[in-house]
């Protein structure tokens, strides 16, 4: 995994960058830092809140590390850690970080609603609407309007996805989004080079009609017939031990004669974890008002 926590109860979810970083955020101090004869061994917790089982980093110390190792990422430890936690088996075999493949659908385990972490989620979604709706443009490629982003906020909401146990502030610009359903795809600015595009290029007659409001956008339909296009974000996953994570997005098209929507197909877009990380702790950041007031007007209802 690539994410860690301090504590069981530590609100904050830190991204595992150098071990610099990892000893200016623990002091140097025990129970995160041990001895083991004249080597130094790191630990902290598991982010998953069902799991909190001890985690032990690797590849952290840059000395140590071989050439063309991995990154640094924790692993499960298999036992108790006096002072920091104590290992639970039941709670290791229900943590996605522990699975090598996890998906949301199969296992939509959630918080309780008094869980204070759920408040927390909200007050960052608050406070850094606008980054996250950047970032939401920047891998789909897609121009939403106030409107979308407020419908998306209200999904959210109705949908009470914060309670989502595997939700953190790194993965909450994808998980904000699930089981959000875009119904006017074809009416939407999207760049040419959007996974979007690649997808439905392989999937039907694409027609594709410049914006002349957007630089470098198009409005896309179906070549041959006149119809809808719509998606969904699908399910979410966790592979490889919390290595790689994934949003997949369903699409579907309607045509004028009415009639359920027909299903397109769906693909597996990945989350550039590192990409989201930067984003989110950038603090020369410009921040964008209009977002934050969407975010406003809709939490705070």
């Amino acid at each position: 995994m690539r994410i860690f926590k301090l504590s069981k109860d530590d609100p904050n979810t830190h991204t595992i960058t150098n071990e610099s970083d990892f000893l200016k955020l623990t002091g140097k101090k025990f129970p995160w830092v041990r001895s083991d004869g004249n080597k130094s061994i790191y630990f902290a917790v598991c982010p998953f809140r069902g799991c909190s089982n001890p985690v032990k980093f690797v590849n952290l110390i840059e000395a140590n590390r071989l050439k063309n190792s991995r990154a640094p990422y924790a692993a499960h430890h298999p036992y108790s850690v006096p002072g920091l936690a104590e290992y639970n088996e039941a709670g290791y075999k229900r943590c996605p970080y522990a699975s090598n493949s996890y998906s949301f659908k199969n296992d939509n385990c959630r918080r309780k609603y008094e869980d204070p972490e759920n408040k927390l989620l909200i007050k960052f979604l608050k406070e850094n609407f606008d980054r996250i709706a950047y970032l939401v443009k920047s891998t789909f490629k897609i121009y939403f309007s106030a409107e979308d982003y407020k419908d998306m906020l209200r999904n959210f909401v109705t949908m009470h996805n914060e309670t989502i146990e595997v939700l953190n502030k790194f993965n909450l610009p994808w998980l904000f989004l699930l089981s959000y359903t875009c119904q006017h795809l074809s009416r939407t600015p999207i760049k040419a080079d959007s996974p979007f595009i690649t997808f439905l290029e392989k999937t039907i007659k694409l027609k594709k009609v410049d914006c002349k409001k957007v630089k470098g956008a198009c409005f896309i339909s179906r070549q041959d017939e006149f119809s809808s296009l719509s998606f969904v974000i699908s399910d979410f996953k966790i592979k490889n031990f919390g290595e790689n994570e994934s949003i997949e997005i369903s699409l579907h098209e309607s045509n004028s004669n009415g009639g359920y929507p027909r299903y397109l197909g769906s693909f597996e877009l990945y989350i550039d974890i590192n990409f989201s990380k930067n984003i989110l702790n950038k603090k020369d950041w410009e921040t964008n008002q209009k977002y934050l007031n969407i975010a406003q007007e809709v939490l705070n209802n």
